[in-house]
C-alpha cells in the first residue's frame, strides 16, 4: 500500500486505512442513494487530501482524512495561477480552528509524515497546519498566572459565541469582534441572523474585564490582539521552513472569520497584499469544484548521488506505468495525463530530507548533476547560504509521483460593484480620531479607489480568462 521507509508510520497507515474502510464505504453508499433519489445520474468524484478527486472505485479511505481543508489550498492554487501569484499564504479561519497552507513557487507542498490525532502516517496530504483559533475560540483567565488566555478550547457553533444567544456563556473571539465594532450585529449573515451585542459585552465584562481590572474595550482588544498573535506566529513558523520570508507572499483570507482578522495578522508579518474574494465564504467548496483527478504514488529506494541515469529512468517508468493504468480507469488516456515528480533528498547520515521537484523527462548524466544542484540550492534556501556540503554525499531516499488529469473548471462571475460605494477612507480616519483612537494610516480616498480599481481589474481578467478557457 505504501512501500516507503519508516515502519511505524507505514504500519499506522495500513491499520487506519483498514479501520476506516467500511465506515467510508457505508457513508458513500448513503450519499449515492440520496443523490440518486434527487435525480443525480453521474458517478461521484470524491475529494482526497492529496489535492485531487477520484471515483469511488479508486478511493483510498485514509486519503479522505483532511480532505476538506485541502479544498481551500486547491482554490487558492486555482486563483493564484490565473492572477500570477507564485507564493501564497492560505488562511482558513472558521469557528474552531485556523488552518494555514502555503503555495510556494507555484505549487502546494505535501506533509512528509502527517499526524492524524496522535498517529504518524505516511500518505500524501497537502501540508496544512492548524491551531485552535476561530470565531468560537474561548477567552479565559489562567487561574495560575492570572493572565488573559485565548484558546484552544472553542464554543464551536453550538452553543457558539455568547452573542448567538444559544446557550453560550464563555466569551469568544466573535464576541470581542462584535464589541470592537468589527462585526455588525444587525447584519450578520446578510441580516438573516441578529446578534446580541449587549450579551457579548456583559460576558467579556464579567469574565475578563472585571477580574483583570480593565475596561470593556481594553479587554476585547486584548482578546483580539492575542488571537491575532497566535495566528501570525503559526504563519511565521510555516513560512520559515521554505527558506522565504512572509513579505515574499500574498495572503488569501477565507471562511467566515478569516477576512475579519486578516489585516491584523497580515500587518504583523509585513505582508503587502491581502485578498478576500467574493467566494471566500465557500472557498474550500470552490476548491473541491476546481480539483483535478490526482493519484499519487510513493516509493523508497536509497541511492547515493550521482547515480546512473538509467536507474532513475527505470524507477520513474515503473511508477508512471502503474499510475497510467489507474488514470485509464479514471477515463484519461496517457496523453491526457501530466506527471509531477518529487525526489526526497538529504546529505548522508542526516535524518530529515527535503522535497525537490524535478523535471519530468528521460534523464542523462547532465540531468543528474542538475538535480544535485537543485537540492543544494534548496538546502541553502532553507538552512542558509553556505550550509550546503556536497562532500558529505547526497542521497535520494524516496520518490513521489503525481498523475494529474485535468477536469473542467467553473466560471466565476464578476461582481460589478461601483467604486463610488466604497467608504471614504478619510472619513473613516477622521471618525477614529474623533473617538480618541489613533488615526488610521494617511491614505486618501483617491489612492484607495485606485488600488481597488486595480484589484477589480485583475479579478475581471481572471474571470475573462476562465470564460475563454471554457
Amino acid at each position: 500500500m505504501c512501500p516507503v521507509v519508516r515502519e511505524y508510520a507505514r504500519s499506522n497507515t495500513v491499520i487506519i486505512n483498514a479501520f476506516l474502510g467500511q465506515t467510508v464505504q457505508r457513508y458513500i453508499d448513503r450519499l449515492e442513494a440520496k443523490l440518486t433519489g434527487a435525480g443525480h445520474r453521474r458517478p461521484l468524484l470524491l475529494m482526497q487530501a492529496n489535492g485531487g478527486v477520484v471515483h469511488r472505485e479508486e478511493l483510498t479511505p485514509i486519503g479522505t482524512l483532511g480532505s476538506g481543508p485541502s479544498g481551500g489550498v486547491i482554490a487558492s492554487k486555482f486563483v493564484a495561477d490565473a492572477m500570477g501569484h507564485t507564493n501564497v499564504i492560505t488562511t482558513d479561519m472558521g469557528g474552531t480552528s485556523f488552518d494555514v497552507g502555503l503555495i510556494v513557487d507555484g505549487h502546494w507542498q505535501y506533509l512528509r509524515e502527517p499526524v492524524v490525532n496522535r498517529f504518524h502516517i505516511t500518505w500524501p496530504m497537502i501540508a496544512i497546519e492548524s491551531i485552535g483559533a476561530g470565531g468560537g475560540t474561548i477567552a479565559w483567565i489562567d487561574p495560575v498566572t492570572g493572565r488573559l488566555r485565548v484558546g484552544p478550547k472553542s464554543a464551536a457553533a453550538d452553543p457558539g459565541p455568547v452573542a448567538y444567544d444559544a446557550g453560550g456563556t464563555e466569551p469568544t473571539v466573535t464576541d470581542a469582534d462584535i464589541v470592537l465594532g468589527l462585526i455588525d450585529p444587525d447584519y450578520f449573515l446578510g441580516g438573516r441572523m441578529r446578534l446580541h451585542k449587549a450579551k457579548a459585552e456583559q460576558a467579556i465584562r464579567d469574565r475578563i474585564a472585571g477580574p483583570l481590572g480593565m475596561d470593556l474595550t481594553e479587554a476585547a482588544a486584548g482578546i483580539y490582539d492575542i488571537i491575532n498573535s497566535h495566528m501570525s506566529d503559526l504563519i511565521r513558523k510555516q513560512v520559515v521552513t521554505t527558506g522565504k520570508v512572509p513579505e515574499e507572499f500574498v495572503l488569501y483570507a477565507f471562511w467566515g472569520a478569516g477576512p475579519v482578522h486578516a489585516t491584523a495578522f497580515g500587518s504583523e508579518l509585513n505582508i503587502g497584499k491581502i485578498y478576500v474574494f467574493p467566494t471566500s465564504a465557500v472557498f474550500s467548496s470552490l476548491g473541491v469544484a476546481t480539483a483535478d483527478v490526482i493519484h499519487t504514488r510513493s516509493l523508497s529506494y536509497r541511492y547515493m548521488m550521482p547515480v546512473k541515469p538509467a536507474v532513475f529512468n527505470a524507477r520513474m517508468a515503473e511508477i508512471e506505468k502503474e499510475l497510467a493504468r489507474i488514470m485509464a480507469r479514471e477515463g484519461f488516456t496517457r496523453s491526457q495525463v501530466r506527471f509531477r515528480r518529487t525526489f526526497y533528498m538529504r546529505y548522508r547520515r542526516q535524518l530529515n530530507e527535503l522535497d525537490v521537484e524535478v523535471p519530468v523527462k528521460t534523464y542523462g548524466p547532465a540531468d543528474i548533476q542538475r538535480i544535485m544542484a537543485m537540492f543544494e540550492r534548496k538546502y541553502e534556501d532553507v538552512y542558509g547560504e553556505g550550509s550546503a556540503y556536497r562532500e558529505a554525499g547526497i542521497e535520494v531516499i524516496s520518490f513521489q509521483v503525481d498523475a494529474i488529469g485535468r477536469t473542467p473548471k467553473p466560471v466565476l462571475a464578476l461582481l460589478n460593484r461601483q467604486v463610488a460605494t466604497i467608504v471614504n477612507v478619510g472619513e473613516v480616519r477622521d471618525r477614529f480620531a474623533a473617538d480618541g483612537a489613533d488615526p488610521a494610516p494617511a491614505i486618501s480616498a483617491d489612492e484607495f479607489k485606485k488600488a481597488y480599481n486595480h484589484e477589480v481589474a485583475t479579478w475581471g481578467k481572471l474571470v475573462k480568462t476562465m470564460k475563454e478557457e471554457k
